[in-house]
């Protein structure tokens, strides 16, 4: 099971359980993506998964430092 936070109130089509914008609640995976692309016909987004996110690094985003320039370095070589 994975932890989400509700962004927008919905109902859950299947359990019929409404939830409140804020609350945080487990489902699995699997249910959350169906959820999701069931959502997806109303504006916004409804929820955001809270746990197993990777970790950012001090740049705000998920590339190791350097790895990214790394490969220009080397692609901007074969273009000469």
């Amino acid at each position: 099971m994975a932890k989400y936070k509700v962004l927008q109130q919905f109902r859950d089509k299947e359990t019929k359980e409404v939830y409140e914008a804020n609350q945080e609640i487990e489902m699995t995976v699997k249910r959350a993506d169906e959820a999701i692309k069931n959502l997806k016909q109303w504006e916004g987004e409804f929820l955001e998964r809270i746990d197993n996110k990777k970790p950012e690094d001090d740049n705000g985003n998920d590339n190791p430092e350097g790895a990214e320039n790394s490969n220009q370095e080397s692609d901007q070589g074969d273009d000469k």
